[in-house]
């Protein structure tokens, strides 16, 4: 699939499209409709599972609460299959909590938050007040869950929440398992 031979053929465009027809034009990435035709072909090869989960966090910025008291960068990794991560494990209050965050701006991020520590995703302003009230009504009544919400323009943010370590993991496996994407609360 990565032969300039590729097929293109989507609603936006119903003509079959050649990859090296495209290059024999002296066409290149930067005309008008590649992004388009391109968008095209991956939706049409990969469908829902373009928005993945797995695929958004490939490379991500990890935030994880030291209140439980274990160490997620592994499992995490190798749930995620994530080829590269900033990982920050400790104290919610550390004035470094979000250094990578903010520095990797364009990068998928995932926090792991004890239930206990909720407030700080608001206090620290990762979550707006809208998606922070969408968070806790999607947590009334649960001990954890999974929260998505728009880090940036293409960007997404994902909030595991959690009582503890294990709870916590499998909520990183599920996450690891979705074959399509979603914003505000999983199952919502």
């Amino acid at each position: 699939k990565t032969s300039t031979s590729v097929l293109i053929k989507h609603d936006n465009y119903p003509e079959i499209f050649r990859l090296q027809d495209w290059l024999k034009e002296n066409k290149t990435l930067y005309d008008a409709q590649f992004v388009e035709k391109y968008m095209a072909l991956l939706e049409r090869e990969f469908g829902v599972e373009l928005t993945a989960p797995k695929l958004l966090l490939n490379e991500l910025v990890l935030v994880v609460d030291g209140k439980f008291g274990g160490k997620f960068r592994d499992s995490v990794r190798k749930a995620l299959r994530a080829s590269s991560m900033y990982t920050y494990e400790g104290d919610l209050a550390d004035a470094n909590v979000l250094k990578s965050y903010n520095d990797q701006v364009s990068l998928s991020a995932l926090f792991i938050v004890h239930s206990d520590n909720l407030s700080k995703l608001r206090e620290l302003k990762v979550l707006s007040a809208d998606d922070f009230d969408g968070l806790k009504k999607y947590l009334r009544g649960k001990k954890d869950g999974v929260y998505s919400f728009k880090r940036g323009v293409n960007v997404p943010g994902f909030v595991i929440v959690a009582d503890g370590y294990d709870a916590a993991l499998g909520l990183v496996d599920r996450l690891a398992g979705l074959k399509d994407g979603f914003f505000g609360g999983l199952g919502e």
